[in-house]
Formats: C-alpha cells, structure tokens, sequence
C-alpha cells in the first residue's frame, strides 16, 4: 500500500512539473530583450511557486504525538503529501507595476499578466529597442521593434503540491524526523527536483513534571529544510530574427538551467489535547523562508548593430540573474491525529500568507 501511495504522488508530481515547463520557458525567454526586465518578469511569474514551495517545506515536518504506551523508542516510516493553495490576488500581476526599461505593452488598456498559477491568458510585449527593417516604399524602411513576445501563460492550478519522504525516531512525543525527497530530474528539457531537511520535536512534560497530569499537553518544534527546483532551458536566438546576421552556433547556449534554492527554519508552539487513540491541536509559530535563484549558462540578447541600424545582433550574457528574497510569515494551524502501536495518521490545516494543507501516513515499529 505505502507503494503504490509513493508511485501515485511522484506520478503527480511527475506531470506537475512537465506542464510547468513550458510556462517557466515563456518566462525566461524575455532573456532576448535584456537581463533586467527578465528578472523582473521572472520574480513576478514565479512568486506563487516559490512562496508555495516554501510554505510546504516549512509544513512538512512530521505530526506525531505521544501515544499511550511510547515510553519505549519507536522507528517509523511517513510519506507527507502538502498543499499550498494560492490566494487569488496573487495569480496575476500588474506589468505596470513592474517597471519595466526594456518592453512595454502593446495595448495600454491590457497590462494584467499570470503568474504560474493563473490562467492561460497572455497579452503582447514588444521591445523599446528598434531597428530598420527594408521597404521598397520611401523613406525605404520601416520602424520595427527588436523582439516581441506574449506573456507567459499560467497553468490554471491554483495548487501548489509537493511531497517527501520520513525517517523517523520517537519516544514519548520526542521526535527526531529526516526529511527527504530524492534527487530527481524528469527529462532533459523539464525540471529536476530535490529536497532534505531534518526537525526535532520536544513533549515539555518530559521536562517540566508539573505539566504531567495536566490535561493539555505542550510541543515545541523547530527544523531545517532545503529545496532545489531547477528548471533544464533551451533559449536559442531565433535565426528569423536575426537580419543580416552571421548565423549563431547553438553550442553557445547548452547546458542553460534555471535553478531556485528554497530553504526554511520553521519555529512552532502546539498545544494537544489527547483523546485515546486521537490527539487534536492547535499550533502557532513563524516560518523563516528564503529563496535565492539564479539563471546559469550563456543566453542571448537582442541589440541594434551599432555599425549598421539595419541588422539586429546578438549579445551573449553568461550567468546573468540571480536573486534573493524572503517570503517570512507568521502562522496558526490546526491539526489531528490518529495513532495505533504502528499507524499514525495526521491531517493539517495552516493559515499564514497563503492556506496549507498537508496529510501523512506513518508505520512505526
């Protein structure tokens, strides 16, 4: 059973990431039209999916409460699978807001774009940067500008999923927990995911005797968690594109990756009320959640020519994003469990800046 549950979820994951692809291409090939507005339009796009990421990274430690006879170490086994579900608000942005020095709108009245987890809508981008194109009509050119593009779409899921694997050691609700999502990398040209982390949970009673009859019980519980999503491009000039140009050799832009480093330090307060074989909790804490990205291997650039406003050239950028920022929040969630000598069963619900659900099934031994 705990098999064919961990098949199903990667399966899920699987096609997650193979729709992704496509959409995160859209947003880094504004590449060609400058490094600046590409990292702009990056950040906005994918803000949901790291926030998401990070939000189940931080939610991914085990529940496990003390059970009536843990006196003893118990060795167990979890899959998690969370859910970060996506505040409307945050499945578009204003390409006005953005400030962007190297593209404008083609529409004044259609400036709205998706992030990852919008909708399929796109709207027309052009280049600021112009050039001469040829016209047999006087002044015998005519005014182009140098690229234009769509916006990326969204993938129209309004869920951010994600899903790892437990080892774990617990005795009398002290928990030691490993954390682990292997290295994986679907193909060549989509995603590759990988994730690790560890948390310690400590049963205050076990410290404080006072706290032993009474009728609550109190945890505290703090980890470290590590996510690499990286993302495997293939941004080539188009050779359409490029008049008058020398062709482009497409060795130049191999190995091109996309790579976002998730990583976060959970600190939560929860407060149970055991009820035989089930415990009922209320949690409060704060996530520290930092994501650094970065756009690795040599990609193009559209420019003019300078020796000639007639041709369109490209210069090449080698490593040229990268990017910090945080997406701390304060918590408060709800929980259950149901615990047998070697089944554990838990199901949780966190509000902060985005809603999280997560379930996990456990063997103890």
């Amino acid at each position: 059973m705990f098999k064919q549950n961990y098949i199903l979820i990667t399966f899920f994951i699987s096609s997650f990431a193979f729709m992704n692809n496509a959409q995160v291409l859209e947003s880094t090939d504004f590449i060609k039209g400058g490094v600046s507005d590409a990292e702009k339009v990056m950040k906005a796009y994918l803000s949901p999916l790291e926030n998401g990421i990070g939000i189940n990274s931080a939610q991914s430690s085990v529940t496990l409460f003390k059970g009536e006879n843990s006196s003893k170490w118990k060795f167990g086994l979890s899959l998690s699978i969370e859910a970060t579900i996506i505040k409307t608000k945050d499945r578009s942005f204003n390409f006005n807001d953005l400030n962007l020095q190297e593209f404008h709108v083609s529409d004044p009245s259609q400036t709205t774009g998706q992030t990852i987890s919008g909708n399929n809508q796109t709207i027309s981008l052009e280049s600021n940067k112009t050039y001469k194109s040829p016209s047999i009509q006087f002044p015998f050119y005519t005014i182009k500008p140098m690229l234009k593009l769509n916006s990326p779409k969204g993938i129209g899921l309004g869920i951010i999923p994600f899903t790892r694997i437990h080892f774990l050691a617990e005795k009398n609700g002290n928990l030691i927990a490993l954390n682990l999502l292997p290295s994986i990398k679907f193909s060549q040209h989509t995603i590759g995911v990988f994730a690790i982390g560890a948390s310690i949970q400590h049963n205050l009673e076990t410290s404080f005797t006072a706290l032993k009859d009474f009728p609550l019980d109190f945890y505290i519980k703090t980890g470290y968690d590590f996510n690499r999503i990286r993302y495997f491009l293939d941004i080539k000039p188009d050779e359409s594109e490029l008049s008058f140009s020398n062709p482009t050799n497409s060795k130049d832009y191999e190995n091109q990756v996309f790579q976002m480093n998730i990583t976060t330090i959970p600190i939560q307060l929860s407060v149970v009320k055991p009820i035989k074989k089930f415990s009922f909790a209320i949690s409060t804490g704060y996530n520290i959640v930092l994501s650094a990205a970065n756009l690795k291997g040599n990609y193009p650039v559209y420019t003019n020519d300078p020796t000639n406003n007639f041709n369109v050239v490209v210069d090449n950028f080698s490593n040229p994003i990268q990017y910090k920022r945080n997406f701390n929040h304060f918590f408060i969630g709800l929980a259950t469990t149901y615990r047998t000598e070697h089944f554990n069963l838990s199901l949780k619900y966190n509000h902060s800046n985005s809603k999280n659900l997560s379930v996990s099934f456990m063997l103890l031994i």
